[in-house]
């Protein structure tokens, strides 16, 4: 009986000092995990998936569909403007990597292309260019326009920096302040996502570690216990969001339940056993 109870305290100390070990790159893991959040449907969806297949297929035909759509009241064909915060987006060094590539595979407006329309080997007027783009770049009244801006790759994994950098690229050019400003597609969905998703999880993580923590202390009928519990609860959720780190993967819409999901179970687990 004695050389069980030694042999079992032998190993709780071996288990220790391994948790101890690990235990920097586990939170290091988790911290960086929570920093990579990253939302794509397209992400959600294997390779092979039909719907997938066909939109892979128009992406090598026609370009990637991560673009932001901007606009905001007097963004016109007949904004002189424009043209400055076009050339700006396509050679600011802030919208460049650090290898001189840019972040954007494209940035086109209204303003532009009606120019090219009227001014080009067959030249049409200004009022027949706009109503050739009437639906896409320019609005119903032929005078409303938009900038649309194409994300490389590169550039989604910074898409949160980038939008706050377009945002006050308007703002400073075309003197549009942040609240007038209206930018959609693709990128700024997963982007809203995102920060709904992050906003949610830093609101409402410290109650529900004190609701689980008490919770496990009153199944169990021990303050040690419980906290016993409670602590593998949130290193086994620490150690689940390192993984994702790890194994190369980003946070995601479908991800932000694990941290809550592993704590709920390892509790559960432990009041069981």
């Amino acid at each position: 009986m004695q050389d069980l109870n030694s042999l079992q305290a032998r190993q709780f100390r071996l288990l220790m000092v391994y948790t101890v070990c690990s235990l920097p790159l586990i939170v290091y893991g988790a911290v960086q995990a929570m920093q990579t959040n990253a939302n794509s449907p397209l992400d959600w969806v294997p390779a092979d998936f039909p719907a997938r297949a066909v939109y892979d297929e128009s992406v090598e035909k026609f370009g990637a569909g991560d673009v932001v759509v901007a606009s905001w009241p007097g963004c016109t064909i007949n904004e002189p403007r424009l043209d400055e915060l076009v050339q700006q987006l396509r050679d600011d060094q802030s919208f460049r990597q650090n290898n001189g590539q840019r972040f954007f595979e494209r940035v086109s407006c209204g303003r532009e292309l009606v120019g090219a329309l009227a001014g080009g080997p067959r030249p049409i007027s200004q009022a027949d260019a706009a109503r050739r783009l009437e639906g896409s770049y320019i609005g119903p009244d032929g005078l409303q326009t938009c900038v649309v801006i194409g994300f490389t790759a590169s550039a989604l994994k910074q898409r949160a920096e980038l939008v706050d950098r377009i945002q006050a690229c308007i703002q400073q050019v075309c003197r549009v302040p942040l609240r007038q400003q209206h930018l959609a597609g693709p990128v700024i969905d997963g982007l809203s996502v995102d920060q709904a998703g992050q906003a949610s999880l830093d609101r409402l993580a410290v109650p529900s570690a004190v609701l689980v923590t008490a919770l496990a202390c009153l199944c169990l009928g021990s303050l040690r216990a419980g906290l016993t519990v409670a602590g593998l609860s949130f290193f086994c959720q620490a150690a689940t969001l390192s993984l994702v780190h790890y194994s190369g993967q980003s946070m995601s819409a479908l991800l932000i339940v694990l941290p809550p999901l592993v704590q709920v179970l390892a509790v559960a687990g432990g009041v069981h056993l």
